[in-house]
């Protein structure tokens, strides 16, 4: 073999790997990250899959920072669904850390086409005092209001959700809703 033909075939080898590529490439679906976006003062996570959107938490920079950092909101009326380039996403859920060490929250308006509260979703509330659970929520996180001292009602109007425990640190104590 001499040198031009050897050349030759290395530049047939590398297109045949680069078409192979390229032909593997294309045969897995795209999946885009989930968009972020802020409707009045809250933050939502949409899904494109099935235009829904939870609730997420304004920022998380390391494991030492805390959740929504310099987020000083009092008080929240979540929409049942939020408008994004022409799209209507329908608000399922409070998702996890969504509102986490936002001390100075005392109110929360909780829509009923949310059906789920995430993992530490009110963690470090400190100043919510109330919360009213829709009919149509079917999940509660056990820690979705875990150091939430000055929790003291818990209006349960949810129909098919199961009993719940809600574990708070503050008095070391499980409380069971709805009863």
């Amino acid at each position: 073999m001499n040198l031009t033909s050897n050349l030759k075939n290395n530049g047939n080898m590398k297109t045949k790997i680069f078409t192979f590529f390229i032909a593997l490439m294309t045969s897995f679906e795209i999946v885009s990250a989930d968009t972020v976006i802020q409707v009045e003062k809250v933050y939502f996570r949409l899904n494109e899959n099935d235009m829904t959107a939870n609730v997420t938490y304004r920022n998380y920079q390391s494991y030492y920072q805390l959740y929504n950092t310099g987020w000083n909101i009092d008080s929240v009326n979540i929409p049942s669904s939020v408008e994004y380039n022409s799209q209507v996403y329908s608000v399922t859920g409070i998702g996890e850390h969504a509102f986490e060490d936002c001390t100075n929250l005392s109110y929360v308006s909780i829509p009923l086409s949310v059906t789920n509260i995430g993992y530490n979703a009110f963690t470090n509330c400190l100043s919510l005092s109330t919360i009213e659970i829709p009919e149509n929520v079917i999940s509660v996180h056990l820690t979705a209001f875990v150091g939430c001292s000055s929790l003291t009602s818990v209006i349960w109007n949810a129909k098919n959700c199961a009993d719940y425990s809600l574990y708070t640190y503050a008095s070391d104590s499980i409380y069971p809703f709805p009863s």
